[in-house]
């Protein structure tokens, strides 16, 4: 029902004052946020962290205040966890994932197909050679986690790509710090004291951007501390949203 809602509100930006709808959206979030972690609580037996005002609620609230949405393409996948809860708010939206791992994206399609997503597939690819996609192809292009274990020698690469098939925006939820002493070009530092799996890569990814794309447009948002466990997280966690400027 509360999904409903706020498919209902996405529809209706147009004919609503802003002020109104932004304040009718607040309250439709909270309330299917609450909703989801009460499912949550329910099914692992136990109380859940709340999910308002998470990373995840953020990133998907930020991800269709871009409705409508034809297609979106999503730069390492894995499992699919992101089209769970995206590509059944948006179901009119395409959701196309990539992963290098044949056999993740094969169990993501296995649990995709289980939960009845039809919108929704992911297909093995490398995110730095993706050439069989066209130029412009994607409404919006996407990352949440994945971009931190590209090495530096690999990432101008995916941003380009990323860049070239975008035909409106690209949304990122990476660890970014802006304007560090980087020596590579702001290709970033790999920081062994942040390590969970492994260390992560650490970029400035305005800049990085705007190597390649120097008339688009970089917003920030920055997750809060409290949301985090992981501190590299806590400390650099941001959404990132890039408009394209399209001759």
């Amino acid at each position: 029902m509360q999904q409903k809602i706020i498919q209902k509100l996405l529809r209706s930006r147009d004919n609503v004052p802003e002020a109104l709808w932004l304040l009718l959206m607040k309250g439709a979030w909270r309330t299917y946020w609450l909703i989801e972690q009460i499912k949550q609580s329910l099914r692992l037996g136990r109380k859940t962290a709340p999910l308002f005002g998470s990373e995840r609620a953020l990133f998907a609230e930020k991800f269709c205040s871009y409705f409508p949405i034809g297609n979106v393409l999503e730069i390492g996948a894995a499992y699919g966890q992101s089209f769970h809860l995206l590509a059944k708010l948006l179901p009119q939206t395409q959701f196309l994932g990539i992963d290098i791992n044949p056999e993740t994206v094969q169990a993501a399609n296995v649990v995709i197909k289980e939960n009845k997503i039809t919108n929704a597939k992911i297909i093995q690819g490398d995110a730095t050679d993706i050439q069989g996609l066209p130029d412009r192809s994607f409404d919006i292009v996407y990352s949440s986690a994945a971009l931190l274990y590209v090495d530096d020698n690999e990432i101008s690469q995916v941003i380009k790509e990323m860049i070239r098939i975008s035909r409106k925006s690209i949304i990122l939820l990476e660890l970014h710090l802006e304007n560090p002493e980087y020596p590579n070009q702001h290709l970033g530092i790999k920081l062994a004291k942040y390590s969970f799996l492994g260390t992560y890569w650490v970029r400035d990814y305005k800049k990085l951007i705007l190597q390649h794309a120097p008339r688009a447009t970089i917003s920030l948002t920055k997750i809060p501390r409290s949301m985090w466990i992981n501190e590299a997280w806590a400390e650099l966690g941001y959404i990132i949203e890039v408009n394209m400027v399209i001759d």
